[in-house]
């Protein structure tokens, strides 16, 4: 559910300030609802950090949607979520895969 908000919001710019009505406040309730879910999957440092990034991509996104900052500065907020949603479920996975990688092709170099 987390991965499917971040989608819905990665065209928000142009989907969403073409009237400012009710759905204009998508991403914002959809940001709201990724922060709690990233919460439901609580796994301690994982998660606070996943929440830091999650939080910065929410400020970006509000602050496009009231219009303070560029509208290209939505689509980093999007990525920012992606991320955060990246990071709270197999971040950590991913890395030990890439630093097991590295780790046996530096021992083959040096025999």
């Amino acid at each position: 559910m987390a991965y499917a908000s971040a989608v819905t919001m990665c065209g928000g710019s142009d989907m969403y300030f073409t009237e400012n009505n009710w759905v204009s406040y998508i991403p914002i309730v959809l940001g709201i609802a990724i922060v709690a879910m990233l919460f439901m999957n609580f796994k301690g440092r994982q998660t606070w950090a996943a929440f830091i990034v999650a939080f910065t991509g929410f400020v970006l996104i509000t602050l496009t949607h009231q219009l303070i900052i560029p509208s290209e500065y939505y689509t980093a907020g999007s990525i920012l979520f992606i991320l955060a949603i990246w990071i709270n479920g197999s971040f950590s996975s991913f890395t030990a895969t890439v630093k097991g990688f590295f780790q046996k092709t530096f021992a083959s170099w040096q025999q």
